[in-house]
């Protein structure tokens, strides 16, 4: 024989709450499932929009993406001052310059001073319109382990070869920041990409090389040499990290973060 609760008022409010707790807690999770969908879905159509607009100026031609470059590296500039480091001329900043405006990415002021608004959507735009992959000569596995073995040899055989080399992405970053995630790729720009493809020792290993070749002359005359290796600058990291896909936006964020805060406190 069933027993009645001895207050049938508190039972049937229980019940009441459990049905509603149990359908709120679905609708949440249906309302969370929904909404990251719906704004993955605007970021990638603003992302879109961005890039069709900027189509009549493209960021990976070589003079456009010097300037862009140097935005990067100096949030707070002039158009004349521009000029003067990069001997670009006036016009071509202008023009550039005003695509940006457009998209909110740069703010104008007086004396043509220029102030970089959003540095994440103009790595975006780069993302977008210079991909690392189009670079890409060879991908070479090796039959070593681990990364630095594989460094290495690619700056012995560089140097045996008297070839100009410059690590970046991955590579790069870990001669500028210490990084938790490890990427089994070691991406290197050359000045004679065939050359290097055919010295590179092939095997089965779980490391491999990715030649790039220089979409422009400066990024291997701006190498630095850190512990002997020959190493991009830190913002052309930052950009190749970008411009490498989902994979490497976390890592060129720290990088880039971790520049503007050495320039704020040199300011």
């Amino acid at each position: 024989m069933e027993t009645s609760p001895a207050n049938p008022l508190f039972y049937v409010l229980g019940n009441c709450f459990k049905n509603y707790e149990r359908d709120f807690k679905r609708k949440s999770s249906l309302f969370t499932e929904h909404f990251t969908i719906y704004r993955t879905f605007r970021y990638h159509s603003a992302l879109k929009s961005i890039c069709e607009i900027k189509l009549s100026v493209k960021l990976s031609s070589p003079q456009a993406f010097r300037i862009a470059k140097y935005l990067l590296e100096h949030p707070v500039t002039y158009q004349r001052q521009t000029h003067r480091d990069l001997g670009i001329s006036l016009g071509w900043i202008n023009t550039v310059v005003n695509s940006l405006y457009e998209t909110g990415i740069v703010r104008k002021g007086k004396w043509r001073r220029i102030e970089l608004e959003d540095p994440y959507a103009l790595l975006d735009l780069l993302s977008w319109q210079r991909p690392l992959q189009r670079l890409l000569e060879a991908t070479i596995r090796l039959e070593l382990i681990d990364i630095a073995s594989a460094e290495k040899n690619v700056r012995e055989i560089c140097v045996m070869a008297r070839l100009d080399y410059a690590l970046t992405a991955f590579s790069g970053l870990s001669r500028y920041l210490a990084y938790y995630i490890t990427f089994p790729t070691v991406h290197t720009y050359t000045n004679n990409p065939e050359q290097l493809t055919q010295l590179l020792p092939k095997g089965h290993g779980p490391i491999t090389v990715e030649v790039l070749s220089t979409d422009y002359p400066d990024i291997l005359k701006n190498a630095r040499n850190i512990n002997n290796f020959s190493v991009v600058d830190p913002i052309q990291v930052v950009i190749d990290l970008f411009c490498l896909g989902s994979t490497g936006r976390d890592a060129a964020t720290k990088l880039y973060e971790m520049i503007r805060s050495e320039q704020q406190k040199t300011t």
